[in-house]
């Protein structure tokens, strides 16, 4: 039978792949912390890249055409962010363009207090309370609380910071951030 056939050479292709973000727990972190964006990208020249970070859908501040394909940023402010990276192909001038996945940048934790104090002597021995940590500000990012008391004869908490009182006596409960 009869064909035909052609040579067909592709040079220069390039393909981004995704946005990698490092440094973040769950999408979160907070403010003083550094998150670095990652971009995986092929081709078949070499690759510049531009990076716009995006705070609450504006932008917040970039970094110009680089050769490197991560862009690390310390958080300076709390608010949601992204980075709009553009990656030119310096062989033929082509531009794609990829967006990484949202993050949530949080306060910085300043101080923890309890919510409540009370008075277990009026309930008795073997009475269990709960207390409360109340973080400052309010939507700070923190880790772990630990719980402990000054005199565990008197007085246990657990990690939970339920109180239990076997002894008349005083002793304090202490609560702080593990990050």
């Amino acid at each position: 039978g009869a064909y035909a056939s052609c040579a067909l050479e592709v040079v220069n292709t390039m393909a981004v792949n995704g946005v990698e973000v490092l440094g973040t727990t769950a999408g979160l972190t907070s403010v003083g912390q550094t998150i670095t964006w990652k971009v995986a990208a092929t081709a078949g020249g070499t690759l510049s890249y531009y990076y716009s970070l995006m705070r609450n859908n504006e932008a917040y501040d970039a970094e110009g055409w680089v050769s490197g394909n991560t862009f690390s940023y310390t958080m300076r402010e709390a608010g949601d962010y992204c980075v709009k990276v553009t990656v030119r192909n310096e062989a033929t001038g082509a531009l794609e363009y990829i967006t990484s996945a949202m993050i949530q940048v949080k306060p910085q934790l300043e101080s923890l207090s309890l919510r409540s104090a009370l008075k277990m002597a009026a309930s008795g021995y073997g009475s269990r309370f709960r207390l409360e940590a109340a973080a400052y500000p309010a939507n700070s990012l923190y880790g772990t609380m630990t719980w402990s008391s000054s005199d565990e004869s008197v007085v246990s908490v657990d990690q939970n910071g339920a109180l239990t009182a076997y002894k008349a006596g005083t002793a304090t409960i202490t609560v702080q951030e593990q990050s």
